[in-house]
């Protein structure tokens, strides 16, 4: 638990300068000259971090690597928002968002099949109508 809660916030900043980094990778390579090796640079230093925290806890406690419940679907779901970030842009909105509202009700505990095909479905169909038709705003 305490490697999770020291590794927490690296993470969700390597998290957030990975989509970053993804956002900009369509830029020529003069807007990509300072981002590249920043970007780079983190990813070394978040690897070193993790491996230095992981052996200093092992150093100093072997009983801190057990894991909750609740821990490991928060995990889950960072990974899930992180990864629904990373392919929104290939995807699209609507189906990057069936298949993320799907994997998202299972891990909240939904086994109702209707409810898993039909809520992300209706969902999607109900932001689609808001934006695209009522408010005229592009979903990307």
């Amino acid at each position: 638990m305490q490697l999770i809660q020291r590794l927490g916030p690296p993470l969700l900043i390597l998290l957030w300068s990975l989509s970053y980094f993804f956002e900009i990778h369509d830029q020529g390579t003069q807007d990509q000259m300072l981002i590249r090796p920043v970007f780079y640079i983190m990813v070394i230093l978040f690897i070193v971090n993790a491996i230095t925290d992981f052996i200093e806890l092992k150093k100093n406690n072997t009983d801190s690597f057990s894991i909750s419940d609740g821990t490991q679907k928060i995990l889950c779901y960072v990974v899930a928002v992180a990864c629904y970030i990373l392919i929104l842009p290939y995807m699209g909105f609507i189906v990057a968002s069936i298949i993320f509202l799907l994997g998202s009700l299972y891990l909240l505990g939904v086994r109702k099949k209707s409810m898993l095909l039909g809520l992300p479905i209706v969902m999607s169909m109900f932001l689609y109508i808001m934006f695209v038709e009522l408010l005229q705003v592009p979903l990307p």
